[in-house]
């Protein structure tokens, strides 16, 4: 058996959690979403370094559009996706052109966590179909499949684009989130926040629907 090759790292590790900073009692219960979400995805990439550049291979990292829209109620999830935004762009000029980097800012995509998958505000990762459907009536927004997303960031990293948003219809709310915070920040008050009822989406759920993992 020959040496170890790697030629691709996809960093895909990560869970969320739907919850007002204001709501938490203990806010050291969501340093295991930091851990998961960044160094989940940091620690791989370290040891996967020397083996990539002998490959002059590629590295994929799925950040999340949040890292740029900074959803209200998301505030952790979205540090720890811009936190990831951050390492990987001043990694990629470290490691360039040896390796290359592909950063996926993704939306809403079909996946365990739209499902309702989440750490609680107590800290237990559980599923709760109930959050899932609370949240598809405030968001009101498509859902992009699972296979869909994957071929669209597959083929970005083909043409060795540097950075990729699916779905694309997010691309306009980045802009404006740029040129005009104030307005984001109005709709996210208005359209949003305010729909937005902490007791119901951190309700407890019963035993039978709490399946950690």
């Amino acid at each position: 058996m020959g040496p170890a090759t790697v030629d691709h790292l996809v960093n895909n590790a990560g869970i969320s959690s739907v919850c007002s900073v204001e709501d938490t009692k203990d806010i050291s219960k969501f340093v295991p979403l930091m851990d998961i979400n960044f160094w989940g995805c940091v620690y791989p990439t370290y040891f996967a370094i020397p083996y990539l550049k002998k490959t002059r291979g590629k590295i994929i990292v799925n950040s999340s559009v949040s890292a740029i829209l900074h959803p209200p109620t998301l505030a952790i999830y979205s540090a720890s996706k811009a936190a990831l935004l951050s390492f990987y762009e001043a990694l990629r000029v470290e490691l360039a052109p040896a390796i290359t980097i592909t950063i996926a800012t993704l939306g809403i995509v079909e996946t365990e966590i739209t499902q309702g998958k989440h750490l609680s505000k107590e800290g237990v990762l559980r599923v709760d179909p109930q959050l899932a459907d609370a949240l598809n009536e405030i968001i009101e927004l498509p859902v992009m499949s699972s296979q869909a997303c994957a071929k669209a960031v597959l083929d970005a990293v083909g043409r060795g684009e540097r950075n990729v948003t699916e779905p694309k219809w997010y691309k306009p709310f980045v802009l404006l989130k740029g040129l005009c915070p104030e307005v984001t920040d109005w709709c996210y008050r208005t359209c949003y926040f305010k729909r937005f009822s902490s007791e119901k989406m951190n309700a407890p759920i019963p035993l039978s629907q709490d399946k950690a993992s």
